[in-house]
């Protein structure tokens, strides 16, 4: 495990956002829950680069957010293939969760400059999760292509990188 969730106040930006400053152990990452009609989303936003542990094979290590549901309606899966990896289309009948990608703040809309973030609905122990993965050389390798950016001075947001948790209701 690369980092935990932390006790931190959270800070209203009106009129739709809470961010939760510095909120892991670990790693240097906020949270940032948006609501919005029709949909709501949580988003950790990495703030530095994330070291593999020893052994961790960047092309086969994906960077996971797991985030537990305690209660929460029955749900319908819908699996897919994307990018390589098995995405679940998640329908809880009102809302359903939809396509998740991995961007650069700022860069939101720039789709050659994103990554694909698939999710699973697991199951273990008798709790239920959703797990939202990257791969870490995509990851990494949205972040090089930002710096090279960043240092020829053409931007000038800092280096941070957006993986959402999930976005229930978004567009695909």
């Amino acid at each position: 495990m690369i980092g935990s969730v932390k006790d931190c106040a959270g800070e209203l930006h009106p009129p739709n956002v809470v961010l939760y400053p510095d909120a892991f152990d670990g790693v240097k990452a906020d949270l940032r829950y948006t609501y919005r009609l029709g949909s709501f989303e949580q988003d950790v936003i990495i703030k530095e680069r994330v070291a593999l542990p020893d052994g961790f094979a960047p092309d086969t290590t994906r960077l996971e957010v797991w985030t537990e549901f305690i209660e929460h309606p029955a749900a319908t899966l819908t699996q897919r293939g994307r990018a390589g990896m098995v995405d679940d289309s998640i329908d809880f009948g009102a809302f359903r969760t939809s396509a998740g990608k991995a961007f650069l703040l700022g860069d939101e809309t720039n789709s050659k400059r994103s990554a694909p973030v698939v999710k699973r609905w697991l199951t273990i122990a008798g709790r239920t999760f959703l797990v939202e993965s990257v791969r870490y050389n995509r990851e990494a390798r949205t972040r090089q292509a930002a710096r090279a950016q960043w240092a020829s001075g053409t931007e000038a947001t800092e280096g941070k990188c957006t993986v959402p948790v999930h976005d229930i209701l978004g567009e695909d």
